[in-house]
């Protein structure tokens, strides 16, 4: 009797203490005060990873200074302790748009050269893909921006990524919702760049970036659908990958300028879209 009180004080305990745990983390957008944390995690930690953008060491205090001061930066934290930050941003600005979309997408442009297309279904925590004859982005899509993103190793598998995610996309929902009216869009587009060990040239295994970002970004673009009074699918997004390299720098060069494809990380540049269909009025 003693010991099975023992079981059930021990799994409060254990139970208590995880829900305090992932309570302690909490998403915001990033402030000045933040940036010395956010140059020391990269150059701890981040400047190791194949998978991210790097500026050099001389450019890594204006890079996240500009991105704050653009409102495009998101961070999570442990207490009050950085664990990880995301940059995402709605690409309202059609020049800098069309420059991201050819030179670093390369979906657009001299650049673009399509490696695959077709379609991603979501059916709760299972994300499925499938090759498509055509394809549907929509004639006059707004573009979102998912740019590079970081969890400190310790923390990672815990969801943290998901967590800042949709809490970016959330903080541009309103915004995205008012361009898509201004512009009379009839897509949601979410881009991003990956490399071979974010599953580029293997769609929908385990190392898949996609996986996640497509779990994440569907339930944002149905609710705008729903509160657009529009209507898309229940579990689908186009999904388009072009031949890409990641922006890669060298760490001492004293000017804030990519390598040449040559000496670049190879990947892919994808496009997941969700169409919009307007829904008529009940007379």
């Amino acid at each position: 009797m003693n010991q099975y009180k023992l079981v059930i004080i021990f799994c409060s305990f254990f139970c208590i203490s995880q829900g305090m745990n992932e309570a302690s983390f909490n998403c915001s957008s990033a402030i000045d005060s933040d940036v010395p944390a956010l140059v020391q995690l990269m150059n701890e930690e981040g400047c190791q990873e194949e998978g991210i953008v790097v500026p050099p060491k001389k450019f890594r205090e204006s890079y996240f200074k500009g991105a704050i001061e653009d409102g495009h930066l998101y961070v999570i934290k442990d207490g009050s302790t950085i664990v990880g930050y995301k940059k995402l941003f709605l690409m309202d600005d059609q020049e800098k748009r069309n420059a991201i979309l050819e030179n670093e997408i390369r979906s657009q442009g001299a650049h673009a050269k399509p490696l695959m297309h077709g379609i991603v279904r979501v059916d709760g925590t299972t994300v499925m893909f499938e090759d498509a004859s055509t394809q549907s982005h929509g004639t006059k899509p707004v573009y979102i921006y998912n740019g590079g993103d970081f969890t400190k190793k310790r923390y990672r598998g815990r969801g943290l990524n998901k967590q800042l995610m949709c809490a970016a996309l959330n903080a541009i929902k309103e915004k995205t919702k008012e361009h898509l009216k201004a512009t009379d869009s009839n897509a949601v587009n979410i881009v991003y760049g990956i490399t071979e060990s974010n599953g580029a040239f293997e769609q929908g295994s385990s190392s898949d970036r996609t996986n996640p970002i497509a779990k994440s970004f569907l339930p944002f673009a149905q609710s705008i659908a729903t509160e657009l009074k529009k209507e898309g699918s229940k579990n689908t997004l186009y999904h388009e990958r072009f031949k890409a390299y990641k922006p890669s720098f060298d760490p001492e060069s004293k000017e804030c300028v990519p390598l040449s494809d040559e000496f670049s990380v190879e990947g892919a540049g994808v496009v997941l879209s969700y169409p919009l269909n307007l829904v008529e009025e009940e007379k």
